[in-house]
């Protein structure tokens, strides 16, 4: 036990937490499959953000092989340099992983959904998180001046505590309107109580993610420590465990008696069109005797 490092430990449980989302994105494909007889965009957003993750896991590893963990004194100059470019890997791949997470999400609504205000919300939402995205992927990606922009080891770096402060609060803020956003567009639905708020909840656990980020800002002035490379690891830990949470979180809503108790048609309505068949009106619904829901068969033109 002498031998198990801070390191270690994050890389042990960095990779149960991958195992954890590659089963989280799996299910969620199965299940798409099995309910709606397809796959969509949204679902190759989340394997994007499931291969981000694993390679943001793996970089965590070549950290941990490299220092994480251990007074900075003991690590030598080759160590130093795979360490920082690592680090720099983790933290790109950190940004990507989010992004595309949080997009699967929205389209995902949109499938959901034709109300024109709540696409309109829906396409802002992810227009702000993809332009956020990208300016804090180039910050990222420039950390440090030119030409050496991943050597965290120099003293041209700009203040990483502040920028990643001000990622962890757009992060938060995205979260919540990512809980926010499927509560507007489920609370009108005519739908049971119980299935109404069973759908609510199932998108609410993105505040585990929230938690998690908050507990990450408990962190992160470690990052620029003097001795950072045996203070960090808290931080890379908890961010490996922000990403794992957003990847299954985000499947969550997939889950089949979720997706089967939401009004019928909603997954098919992409195929109907594609046909060029008429679409039944997805804006009204009924009670049947059995209680399940039932469109108007009111038709509107494709």
């Amino acid at each position: 036990m002498d031998n198990v490092t801070p390191g270690k430990v994050v890389s042990i449980i960095t990779s149960f937490l991958l195992v954890t989302s590659t089963l989280a994105v799996a299910a969620r494909l199965s299940t798409k499959r099995a309910v709606s007889g397809k796959t969509n965009v949204d679902d190759g957003l989340a394997v994007m953000a499931l291969l981000c993750h694993i390679g943001s896991g793996i970089a965590v590893c070549v950290l941990d092989a490299n220092g994480l963990g251990s007074a900075l004194r003991g690590i030598d100059v080759e160590q130093r340099t795979r360490f920082a470019k690592s680090a720099f890997a983790a933290n790109l791949l950190f940004i990507a992983t989010l992004c595309f997470a949080k997009l699967s999400i929205i389209l995902f609504l949109n499938l959901i959904t034709r109300q024109p205000r709540h696409r309109l919300l829906g396409n802002s939402l992810g227009a702000f998180i993809i332009l956020w995205s990208i300016v804090e992927f180039v910050a990222a990606a420039f950390t440090c001046k030119t030409p050496a922009t991943w050597d965290i080891f120099g003293s041209r770096c700009f203040d990483r505590v502040t920028f990643w402060y001000i990622f962890g609060a757009v992060n938060i803020v995205t979260d919540f309107a990512l809980i926010a956003l499927p509560s507007y567009i489920v609370l009108p639905l005519q739908m049971r109580a119980a299935r109404k708020w069973m759908v609510i909840s199932c998108f609410s656990t993105r505040f585990l993610d929230i938690m998690a980020t908050g507990t990450q800002f408990a962190y992160t002035a470690n990052l620029q420590d003097s001795d950072f490379s045996l203070r960090m690891w808290p931080w890379v830990l908890i961010s490996q465990i922000v990403l794992c949470l957003s990847i299954v979180t985000s499947c969550v809503p997939y889950l089949r008696p979720l997706m089967e108790s939401l009004p019928s048609g909603m997954f098919m309505s992409d195929e109907i069109r594609r046909r060029g068949e008429p679409l039944i009106s997805r804006d009204r619904y009924v009670k049947t005797s059995d209680e399940n829901h039932v469109l108007r068969s009111r038709i509107i033109p494709a």
